[in-house]
């Protein structure tokens, strides 16, 4: 059986129509240049977040995850940055994190007495 698509009522104004075509297809065009969102996530095959870029507590975010197999345990890279806020001052980082815990971090802070500025804070590389 085929499907059967109803015609447009003779009431229907097409002019509103053609307005509300033309509206979507500028809408569909923006998509094709750019997309705004506060969170975007790519999975794997498996249905996992393997790339995540959002907007977390003041700070944007890029992880890009290995899958842990335990929830709460995320190992892999995140990128960072702060804006600023009334208790921290701007910064930028990479944090590597293995089962749950930060194991490396590298950051840099637009306060210079921040003593953790430039520095790579962490444990042993084989930790």
């Amino acid at each position: 059986m085929g499907t059967h698509i109803n015609p447009i009522p003779h009431e229907t104004n097409t002019d509103d129509l053609e307005t509300r075509v033309t509206a979507l297809e500028v809408q569909i065009n923006q998509l094709r240049q750019e997309v705004h969102t506060a969170r975007l996530v790519i999975t794997d095959d498996q249905g996992l977040e393997r790339l995540v870029a959002e907007r977390c507590n003041g700070a944007m975010e890029l992880w890009i995850e290995l899958p842990s197999g335990t929830a709460g345990h995320r190992t892999g890279v995140l990128l960072f940055g702060i804006a600023g806020q009334e208790d921290l001052c701007a910064g930028i980082g990479v944090q590597l994190w293995a089962h749950g815990s930060v194991v490396r971090e590298l950051t840099w802070w637009a306060d210079e007495s921040a003593p953790s500025n430039g520095r790579l804070a962490g444990g042993s590389a084989s930790s």
